[in-house]
């Protein structure tokens, strides 16, 4: 890997060493699918361990849980990185400070956010359906989302620097050891 796990404070430098980690062929001629999907599915995840915050947790967010979020949350970062790679963005580019959905999602509970991260994933999901690819509307979705990570890292009270770190080096590990493909959290 030619990015150092330590030069990861920022986002170019996330976005080179997830584009490292890349590996996958286009879905009915289209780069855009797999991506797609993946923000869905790990937004899911997302929202999956939010819900088992209130179920098991009272609704606090304790060590083990927020471990969990970090690594979900990078999870979801790294298809907004592959998006941005087809899309020709840069994450460096998209402004996440005081804008007006910043501000708005700032002051929701975790249970709202969790809400909001399914209706975005599928705003970027309904952009993209074949037949009606619209690429100024999955911009602009996949920006929505970038920002709203970083409202949900602090909500967690997890640094992004961190996440983009614990990310990479998740799948660096994956990787080198040939298991980037198949299934879990622990593979």
């Amino acid at each position: 890997m030619a990015t150092s796990i330590s030069e990861i404070y920022d986002y170019t430098t996330y976005q080179d060493a997830a584009r490292e980690t890349c590996s996958y062929e286009p879905i009915n001629g289209s780069f855009l699918t797999y991506p797609v999907m993946g923000v869905c599915g790990e937004a899911g995840e997302c929202i999956e361990k939010i819900k088992k915050v209130y179920r098991d947790c009272g609704g606090e967010i304790d060590p083990s849980v927020r471990y969990g979020l970090m690594m979900e949350i990078g999870d979801v970062l790294w298809f907004v990185s592959c998006l941005c790679d087809e899309l020709e963005l840069k994450l460096n580019e998209i402004d996440t400070h005081d804008t007006i959905d910043n501000v708005k999602w700032g002051r929701l509970s975790l249970a709202d956010l969790a809400i909001e991260l399914a209706y975005l994933s599928g705003s970027i999901a309904s952009s993209s359906t074949l037949g009606r690819l619209n690429k100024e509307v999955m911009r602009h979705s996949v920006k929505q989302l970038f920002v709203f990570i970083h409202v949900l890292s602090d909500r967690i009270g997890v640094p992004m620097a961190t996440i983009m770190r614990a990310n990479i080096v998740k799948l660096s590990d994956r990787v080198r050891t040939g298991k980037l493909s198949g299934s879990g959290d622990y593979r």
